[in-house]
């Protein structure tokens, strides 16, 4: 569908690192990260950016915690931080010893954080010491977590998989995909994850063993030019918290939802004029927010294509698989 895409104002000034929206229903908080070195928050229903603060490393990563109170983020500082929305407070968590590449929240308060040091680190955020410690053998690329697992890509195109209640020893290792790994989500079910690479492809996997079905991967975000297939990586993931279907958005500048049940897209965002960099579903699954950033698909340019934030409401049958009644 070609439904218009709606700008945010005020968008970050070099590449999008991560959108998220707030966690709570009924809110339109959207917070955002970038190698700017700023940490953004917008009400979308307004348009506006009522909160930003600035610091002077890129932030690589962000997410909100229980709420839209406080968001953690983390870049090439080394440090790990708790940004208060309330009152634009910046507490220090602690730090690793290179870049924090990605930070996830659990839902037992607990936040946890890999880095270029090849470390994964649990923190409860009213300790400055960490709770667990863990080397992962390269550096963490990407990471998610669900209630009883944490799940951590590395450099070397490995998913590690940890319980979370023992984060001493991985659970399961795994390398769903032959290329560098750029996304990893868990199934809003728990039952399994998605995980994306540079090569424009997207794996399906379960975690149980034997698998209730068989796990998968499948091509994305490619376009024949002249003959020629030209591959663009997958930067994105993002789950419809619902419906249980999956947007992808790729380097080629477009967004696909997909039905991973059944092996189908759904719809298509209308292409961009610039890569998808991050996505996010509101908490109620009616917008879509695509973070958009040349992420360096076709090496240096002259002129880089300017950044934007931009939200898509959706239509129900979009995003539903087709084999639900709409209601």
């Amino acid at each position: 569908m070609n439904t218009p895409l709606t700008d945010i104002n005020e968008p970050p000034l070099d590449c999008i690192t991560r959108v998220q929206f707030s966690p709570t229903q009924g809110e339109s908080l959207l917070v955002a990260s970038s190698w700017d070195g700023s940490l953004r928050m917008y009400d979308c229903n307004k348009n506006a950016m009522p909160i930003a603060y600035g610091t002077n490393k890129p932030i690589l990563d962000c997410c909100f915690m229980a709420d839209s109170r406080r968001v953690v983020f983390g870049g090439l500082s080394t440090e790990v931080r708790i940004f208060g929305t309330a009152d634009s407070s910046s507490i220090l968590l602690g730090k690793h010893t290179k870049a924090v590449r990605t930070v996830c929240y659990h839902k037992d308060h607990r936040i946890f954080t890999g880095g270029w040091d090849m470390l994964v680190k649990g923190w409860d955020p009213r300790s400055p010491q960490p709770t667990s410690t863990t080397s992962v053998g390269h550096k963490v690329f990407c990471m998610d977590c669900n209630d009883s697992k944490v799940l951590i890509g590395t450099s070397n195109k490995e998913i590690v998989i940890f319980d979370v209640r023992n984060m001493a020893q991985p659970w399961h290792v795994v390398e769903p995909l032959k290329y560098q790994l750029r996304s990893v989500k868990c199934f809003p079910d728990q039952t399994g994850f998605a995980a994306s690479s540079v090569e424009g492809r997207v794996a399906w996997e379960y975690f149980a063993n034997p698998s209730p079905k068989p796990k998968y991967a499948f091509k994305c975000h490619r376009e024949p030019i002249e003959g020629v297939e030209h591959v663009y990586p997958v930067n994105a993931l993002a789950f419809h918290s619902k419906y249980g279907t999956f947007a992808t958005g790729g380097g080629d500048g477009t967004v696909s939802i997909w039905d991973g049940m059944a092996k189908k897209r759904l719809s298509r965002v209308s292409k961009q004029s610039v890569g998808v960099s991050a996505l996010s579903f509101s908490a109620d699954g009616t917008v879509l927010a695509l973070g958009l950033s040349y992420t360096f698909e076709e090496d240096e340019k002259e002129q880089m294509p300017p950044n934007a934030i931009r939200l898509r409401h959706l239509q129900d049958n979009e995003v539903r698989p087709k084999n639900l009644s709409s209601g």
